[in-house]
Order: structure tokens, then C-alpha cells, then sequence
């Protein structure tokens, strides 16, 4: 129980180690590129909306895309590359003053006495009222493009990750390579149980289940297969304190609810 107790906690607190994925094969890549290229048409439909509201100077700054309005007040929405859409206010700023007629001078004395004649004043100044409502508009008006740009990017990482997920497997299983960080796993114990963990710590959704998918088509059909297959009481041990809702498909094993069922009011 000690092994078992220390593999849970390591596989629940540790982060995919990268540089155990191996290169998809061409057809893989081909499929992401598909996926990559479905990002970009659902990120350009929630820009054009954004753009649409009159958001139209666009400025690209590291992990984001800046929308700003001329009307100043109406503040300025980022959307990062992740997918998340902010609407936040813009303070104060300068901006240049018109030459007298005739002229090339600029009279910015005048700032001293009329500072709205340098200065924009932002949104800082807008009530919560009005502000509720400018956000409001802005999600109105990208919340069916962003839901569709949110699946698309979910689809193309789940993609990525079945992709690659195999050949990280087939390491893990003849080498011992761990999933996620930490040490090399030097048994076929220590492998089987944390085969079982990664998959027992994928997301139960549409795309968590794509991923465990893989894991149970390889301990099937691979580990299963192999001189060190999952003995019956390991199976048992493992689907008994198993977190997740659905039981691992081990032949011949029943798939009892888990013993803390968090969709009975279970704690977490």
C-alpha cells in the first residue's frame, strides 16, 4: 500500500516532463497542422468581433493580442493565446496638441490651463454602471466565437498529446522513462502502477478520456501482452482506490464506484 500511496501523490503533484515525447509520425503531424490551422480561423472570429465593436488598433505584446478603441473610454480587451478574453479600463494619456493655425507651433502651454486638451482621459472615470455594460457587450458579442476557439485549442492540445503519448508509453514501459518528472522507474511494478496513474488522472471529458483511451488500448495491448502483465489482485488493489468515476477496462476485473464518489457529494 506504501508504493501505491507514494505513486499517487508523486503522479498528482509532478508536471508532464516534455522531453520524454518522441516526434509524431507524418500523419500525426499532418492532423495537427489541421488542428493548428482550425486555431487560427476560430481566433480570427473572435478578433473580427472584437474589431466589430470598434477595437480596431491592434497591437501584439508577448502571450496577448491589445484591442483599443479611439473612443478611450470604451477601454481596450485583451485576448492571450490561451483563449481568455479580458476587458479592462485604460488610464490616463497624453496626446499631441494641434499647431496654431498658421503655424508649426504647438501651444501646450494651454495644457496648464485646459489639460483635456492634452490629455485622454481613459476609462478610469467611467461608472461601474456604464463599465458593466461595455463588458457586457463584449462578451455578448465573442461568447460563440470564443467557445468555438476554446474547443478548437482543446482539440489541437489533446491531438498533440495522443500524437506523441505512445511512443512516451512503449519509453516508459522498456525503460523505465517516467510520464511526468521524477526518477527513472526502475521495476515492472513501478511501471504498471504508474501507467495506471496517469491514466487515473486525465480529466473525465472529451478530450481527457481521448488520452486515456491510448493508455488503456497500450496496457491491453501491449503490457498485458508482455512477461509482466498486471496480476489479478494488483488490478483489484489498483481499481479499488482508483479516484476516477469510470473503472479501468481490465478484463475479468469488475468496476466498482470509486470509495470517495464525488458526483454523490463525496469530499475532495
Amino acid at each position: 500500500m506504501v508504493w501505491w500511496a507514494a505513486a499517487i501523490g508523486w503522479a498528482q503533484d509532478a508536471a508532464v516532463d516534455p522531453g520524454a515525447a518522441q516526434p509524431p509520425a507524418s500523419d500525426e503531424i499532418e492532423q495537427i497542422t489541421v488542428w493548428g490551422e482550425a486555431v487560427s480561423r476560430a481566433r480570427d472570429a473572435v478578433e473580427q468581433e472584437i474589431v466589430a465593436l470598434g477595437y480596431d488598433q491592434v497591437k501584439r505584446k508577448d502571450d496577448r493580442t491589445i484591442f483599443r478603441s479611439e473612443t478611450k473610454w470604451k477601454g481596450k480587451v485583451l485576448l492571450t493565446d490561451e483563449g481568455t478574453l479580458l476587458v479592462r479600463r485604460t488610464a490616463p494619456s497624453f496626446k499631441p496638441i494641434d499647431p496654431i493655425a498658421g503655424t508649426k507651433i504647438r501651444p501646450y502651454p494651454l495644457c496648464l490651463v485646459q489639460p483635456t486638451a492634452c490629455l485622454a482621459a481613459g476609462s478610469w472615470y467611467v461608472s461601474g454602471r456604464r463599465w458593466g455594460t461595455i463588458e457586457d457587450r463584449v462578451a455578448d458579442a465573442t461568447a460563440s466565437p470564443l467557445s468555438d476557439l476554446s474547443e478548437a485549442l482543446a482539440d489541437s492540445a489533446v491531438l498533440q498529446t495522443t500524437a506523441e503519448l505512445p511512443d512516451r508509453l512503449e519509453a516508459m514501459w522498456v525503460a523505465g522513462t517516467p510520464l511526468v518528472a521524477g526518477p527513472v522507474l526502475a521495476t515492472p511494478a513501478e511501471r504498471r502502477v504508474a501507467l495506471f496513474v496517469y491514466w487515473d488522472t486525465r480529466t473525465e471529458n472529451e478530450w481527457g478520456r481521448q488520452v486515456r483511451q491510448v493508455v488503456e488500448d497500450f496496457v491491453l495491448g501491449r503490457v498485458q501482452a508482455s512477461d509482466d502483465p498486471y496480476p489479478e489482485q494488483e488490478m483489484m488493489l489498483l481499481q479499488t482506490n482508483r479516484r476516477s468515476y469510470d473503472p479501468f477496462p481490465f478484463p475479468g476485473v469488475a468496476g466498482h464506484p470509486p470509495q470517495a464518489d464525488l458526483r454523490d457529494g463525496g469530499s475532495p
